[in-house]
């Protein structure tokens, strides 16, 4: 082998020796490098295992951020006050609130009857029930017309009514329902059985009660000539009044300071029949 060759090839085993142990000073910075990146790494973010065990000390807390401190006496005695006086408000609605659902299914009940006396209206030339002694009282006239349910003729929380005594509410001899009937006294109905009183000459509907609701006298219609018009009424059977049925087939809520007898009347222009002696 030539000198020439021989120099040359001794470069080349000594360039090769050197190159392996480049790259493993290469390989071996990149691992320090790493090595350094995860320890900051952990330094910065906690173990799971210490994270597990005592996430508070791990996650410390400011207490700019979030505080855990317990309520002060002052405090509960604040809360317990607002709580009192929100129980209070709710239970003084409450007897409020049931007299407006009484009240409301009164309302129900009379227009259901409001309904049965135009149907039993259409089927007697425009005629209403008459005020009669000897036959089958409006409790029994009526029932045809509002479905055969005779319920509608009481009121659940009417303690007189035969829903809660058991009485018969068909009875002729004795009212037993929640509501009287109109004794169209000032157009002679009293005195008259045969009379017979047409929707087509009331001159005011809107004014002219029909039915009302009854104190449990057991009579059967308003008759101002026995003089007992506020004994078989119940004026107040809703607190500061009561519900009544217009022969216009309404029903409303009147107070006692806005009732007055003439809605009783036929005839607005005559007097308040007296009571017969």
């Amino acid at each position: 082998m030539k000198p020439e060759s021989r120099k040359s090839e001794v470069r080349r085993m000594k360039w090769g020796a050197q190159r392996p142990n480049a790259a493993r000073s290469a390989r071996a910075g990149e691992c320090e490098m790493w090595n350094a990146k995860c320890a900051m790494e952990g330094a910065k973010r906690p173990s799971a295992a210490r994270s597990a065990g005592n996430i508070h000390s791990s996650f410390p807390i400011s207490n700019s951020s979030f505080s855990l401190t317990a309520f002060t006496l002052l405090e509960l005695l604040v809360a317990i006050s607002i709580i009192a006086i929100l129980a209070g408000l709710v239970i003084a609605m409450l007897p409020a609130a049931k007299l407006s659902a009484r009240r409301a299914a009164s309302l129900s009940n009379l227009r259901q009857l409001g309904i049965g006396l135009m149907g039993f209206a259409n089927d007697y030339d425009n005629r209403l029930p008459g005020r009669v002694a000897s036959s089958d009282k409006w409790p029994r006239l009526l029932l045809p017309y509002v479905g055969n349910d005779s319920r509608v003729y009481g009121e659940p929380d009417d303690l007189k009514c035969f829903l809660r005594t058991g009485a018969d509410p068909l009875s002729n001899t004795r009212n037993t329902t929640s509501y009287i009937l109109n004794g169209f006294n000032d157009a002679g109905a009293f005195t008259d059985e045969n009379i017979q009183i047409s929707l087509l000459n009331l001159q005011k509907p809107t004014e002219t009660i029909l039915m009302a609701c009854q104190s449990g006298t057991g009579n059967f219609y308003m008759d101002f000539m026995e003089g007992n018009q506020y004994t078989v009424l119940n004026l107040a059977a809703y607190g500061n009044g009561s519900n009544y049925l217009f022969a216009d087939g309404s029903a409303r809520f009147i107070s006692k300071n806005e009732y007055s007898d003439t809605l009783w009347l036929v005839d607005k222009s005559s007097a308040i029949p007296e009571k017969m002696r």
